[in-house]
């Protein structure tokens, strides 16, 4: 429960007071974690009191599952091409290869090569997966950018801030 005193109670009144202006809310968690009673309360609109609620999209966790059979650096199971939702996904480089103790370049890692067969095909038309750096500031900046959640680091901070758009942690 937040303080009524406390600005961020006002800037959450605020956030969710734009909901209805949005085509829909991506949720990371799934319809099954959710008491019934919440997602009653969200799917009947009683969460903004004068509008409509945009559709919510519960994505589920984009963590891979760890699979006994598989390698536990692999990636198996991506819930991000299951959810049907746009996406841009910045795919961090692999860390050490544990045979030659090397950091691979930036650039010198495959895509194909760490995501499910036929990942980026399936997706091409929904969503973009780039290696290692996107230009943060200027995805910030897209019109269909609502607002940011963030962990607070200085420089994502520094980054909504100048692109203007409301950021909640």
């Amino acid at each position: 429960m937040l303080d009524r005193n406390d600005p961020a109670y006002r800037d959450m009144v605020y956030l969710c007071s734009h909901f209805p202006k949005s085509n829909g809310i991506i949720a990371n968690t799934f319809e099954e974690h959710k008491p019934h009673a919440v997602l009653k309360a969200i799917d009947g609109g009683l969460c903004v009191s004068d509008a409509l609620t945009p559709p919510v999209y519960y994505i589920g966790s984009l963590i891979a599952e760890e699979k006994e059979s598989g390698d536990s650096a692999e990636i198996e199971d991506y819930r991000l091409e299951n959810s049907g939702q746009r996406f841009l996904w910045v795919v961090k480089k692999p860390p050490l290869d544990e045979k030659t103790n090397q950091v691979q370049g930036v650039n010198d890692f495959d895509l194909k090569g760490l995501l499910p067969e036929g990942f980026l095909e399936r997706t091409k038309d929904r969503g973009l997966v780039v290696k290692s750096w996107a230009p943060q500031v200027a995805v910030l900046k897209k019109e269909s950018v609502g607002g940011f959640v963030t962990h607070c680091g200085w420089n994502s901070v520094l980054e909504v801030v100048i692109a203007g758009v409301q950021m909640v942690a």
